[in-house]
């Protein structure tokens, strides 16, 4: 049985939604609530319930950690991998962690094409539809490893 629902909540955050959901599967019409209510059933697993909140580390460790979290380090050793269990979420952050180092072995500050970013992609991850490459640029941009130039182009961070 399904459930209708109506929520509210910031529009730029439906908006990268819909954007995902569009990138994933080309459209959006009968694939929202299949994209929702899996977002939802991750949001519940054990590993995302709340945990107790470390102590407030130091100003200055907090930026080591924040640079040590994106830095290219091996997929065993990144907070986003071990604080998984799930396999399959395991192996994304693999790849997106061999994604991250290959583009950033361009150089820090670099100007690359969208192009390049693809080609990047293919040659770490293997063959990847239009979509799933989208995708990939927009945890790319998330996770603060690329930003937007404008007209296909990215700026490696």
């Amino acid at each position: 049985m399904r459930k209708g629902v109506h929520v509210v909540m910031k529009e730029d955050v439906w908006k990268e939604f819909l954007l995902f959901v569009k990138n994933k599967y080309g459209k959006i019409k009968g694939v929202v609530g299949i994209e929702l209510e899996i977002a939802l059933k991750n949001h519940m697993t054990a590993e995302c319930m709340p945990r107790e909140a470390p102590p407030s580390p130091a100003p200055e460790q907090e930026q080591r950690t924040a640079q040590a979290t994106l830095a290219p380090l091996s997929p065993e050793s990144s907070i986003l991998y071990t604080n998984t269990r799930n396999p399959k979420t395991k192996q994304k952050l693999q790849q997106l962690n061999q994604l991250i180092a290959a583009i950033r072995a361009l150089g820090q500050g670099a100007r690359v094409s969208q192009k390049l970013l693809e080609k990047k992609m293919v040659e770490t991850l293997g063959i990847l539809t239009p979509p799933t490459r989208q995708a990939y640029i927009q945890n790319l941009i998330l996770f603060g490893v690329i930003e937007p130039d404008g007209d296909g182009f990215y700026h490696i961070l």
